[in-house]
C-alpha cells in the first residue's frame, strides 16, 4: 500500500467523522424543536484500485445518514388549545397555498396558530356591513393544515380531497340546516291509569332556519301497553298535519311495531318542519316518566365561537348558540418507509421515491395511530445518545489525526534518506 492511500484513507475518514459530528450537532440543536426527527450518521466501507491490474486496493470509509423519522418523540401536555400531537404513526398534511394547489409537506409539528387569510364583507352585531379577514389553521412555516370537511349531516366520508381548514367566527355562519331526524329516550310509567298525559317539549329548527318547539303527547291507553302519541304547538296559527299514532310495549317493557313518529308542522311564519323521531329506546316501566336523552340534527345560522381539537383528529366548533358540532377532520398520512421522506427546511417532509406516496386514514378507522389535544410532539432526539456517540466518534477521528500524523512523518522521513 502506498504513502498515498495512508494519507486518502486517513483524511477520508477525518472527513466522514467530521460529517457525523456535524449531524449529532445539529440534533443537539433541536432537541427542543417540536416534532423534529433527528439523523444518524452511519459507515460504509469504499474501495479503491492501487494497481492497474486490480490485484490490490486501498480501503476508507463514506458516511451515510439515516434518518430516525418513524420514531416517536416524547409528547408533552401544554394545555393549549391550539397544540395537538399524534401518537403513533402519520403526518399532518399540509399546503403552501390556501387553495391548496401548492407544494404538499408532512410533518409531525402540531403546535398551529390561525392565521389571516382573504377579506370577506360580514354582518356586524349592529346590522351593519364590516370587513374581516378569515382565518385558517396553519403550522410554523405559515403553511394551510389540510383536512375533510364535514358533510351537511356533520359526518364525514373519510375519503376524497382535502382543503385548507377555515375556522374564523364567520366561516359557518350562513350555513344554518333544518331538522330532519331525532332520536328521542324515555320511560312512560307502566302503571299510570288510562288518560294519563305526559308531554316532551321538542325544539327544532323549521325550514327558515329558526328555532320551533313541538309538543310531543304521549297518552295512556286503555289497554296495557297502550299508549298515542300526538304533537302539539303553543301557536294558534300553526297546522299539524301528524296524526296521532299508537305505540304498543311487551310484557319486558320493550316497543313493538313501529318505532317511528313523524312530527309534521306549518308554523304560522310559513316555514315547515317534518321530523322523523325515533322512539326505539323508549321504554314502559315502573316508575317516573323519565326523559333520558334527547339528539336532533339541525342547526341555526350562528356564529362560531371557539373550536377545539378531539382524539379523531376533528376540529369540534363551538357556535353562539350553544351548540357543538365537528367542521372538520384532519387525517393521519401514512408512508410505507417514512423514513424515506426528503427532508424540507421548517421541519416538514416531501414524498420521494423511497418513502411511497401519502395514503390518508381516519384515526377513528384504523389502528396507525390517534391524536393528543393540547399537546405537542417534541424531538425524538436522545441526548445522552447523542454525547455518547460523539464521545465514540472523536476518538475515531484521534486515531485517523494519528494514522495521518505517522503517514506524514514517515513520507519525511523517506524524503530525508532520499537526501
Amino acid at each position: 500500500m502506498s504513502l498515498y492511500s495512508a494519507f486518502s484513507t486517513s483524511i477520508l475518514g477525518m472527513q466522514s467523522l467530521t460529517h457525523a459530528l456535524g449531524t449529532i450537532s445539529q440534533n443537539l440543536a433541536n432537541v427542543n424543536t417540536g416534532g423534529f426527527k433527528g439523523t444518524e450518521t452511519r459507515f460504509e466501507t469504499i474501495l479503491g484500485d492501487v494497481t492497474s491490474d486490480s490485484t490490490n486496493f486501498k480501503g476508507s470509509v463514506a458516511p451515510t445518514d439515516i434518518q430516525l423519522v418513524s420514531r416517536q418523540g416524547q409528547i408533552n401536555g401544554t394545555g393549549r388549545t391550539l397544540d395537538i400531537a399524534i401518537a403513533g404513526k402519520g403526518f399532518f398534511t399540509v399546503n403552501t397555498d390556501i387553495n391548496g394547489t401548492g407544494d404538499t409537506f408532512y410533518t409531525r409539528d402540531g403546535s398551529l396558530a390561525v392565521a389571516a387569510g382573504n377579506d370577506i364583507t360580514v354582518t356586524g352585531n349592529n346590522g351593519q356591513s364590516i370587513t374581516v379577514q378569515e382565518g385558517y389553521l396553519v403550522d410554523k412555516n405559515g403553511y394551510y393544515i389540510q383536512g375533510w370537511t364535514a358533510d351537511a349531516t356533520g359526518n364525514f366520508t373519510n375519503s376524497g380531497s382535502l382543503a385548507s381548514l377555515r375556522v374564523d367566527n364567520f366561516a359557518f355562519t350562513n350555513l344554518g340546516q333544518a331538522t330532519t331526524t331525532a332520536d328521542l329516550s324515555l320511560n312512560l310509567p307502566a302503571s299510570d291509569a288510562a288518560g294519563s298525559v305526559h308531554i316532551f317539549a321538542m325544539e327544532v329548527v323549521d325550514s327558515d332556519i329558526a328555532n320551533q318547539v313541538a309538543t310531543l303527547n304521549f297518552t295512556k291507553g286503555v289497554l296495557p301497553g297502550q299508549w298515542t302519541v300526538s304533537v302539539t304547538t303553543g301557536n294558534p296559527g300553526d297546522t299539524i298535519t301528524s296524526v296521532p299514532q299508537a305505540l304498543t310495549f311487551d310484557g319486558s317493557g320493550q316497543l313493538t311495531g313501529t318505532t317511528t313518529y313523524t312530527v309534521a308542522v306549518d308554523w304560522a311564519s310559513g316555514a315547515t318542519s317534518s321530523v322523523d323521531v325515533d322512539l326505539q329506546n323508549t321504554t314502559q316501566f315502573a316508575g317516573p316518566f323519565l326523559p333520558l336523552s334527547f339528539d336532533r340534527n339541525g342547526f341555526l345560522d350562528s356564529p362560531m365561537t371557539d373550536f377545539s381539537f378531539d382524539q379523531f383528529g376533528r376540529v369540534i366548533a363551538n357556535f353562539d348558540d350553544l351548540t357543538t358540532r365537528p367542521i372538520y377532520k384532519m387525517p393521519l398520512a401514512i408512508f410505507v418507509n417514512p423514513d424515506g421522506l426528503e427532508e424540507r427546511s421548517g421541519n416538514v417532509y416531501a414524498e420521494s421515491t423511497l418513502s411511497g406516496t401519502a395514503q390518508n386514514y381516519a384515526a377513528d378507522n384504523s389502528e396507525f395511530g390517534i391524536f393528543i389535544p393540547n399537546s405537542y410532539e417534541g424531538s425524538n432526539v436522545d441526548v445522552e445518545r447523542e454525547f455518547t456517540r460523539m464521545i465514540a466518534i472523536q476518538h475515531a477521528y484521534s486515531a485517523n489525526a494519528m494514522a495521518f500524523k505517522t503517514a506524514d512523518e514517515l513520507t519525511q522521513m523517506a524524503a530525508d534518506l532520499i537526501r
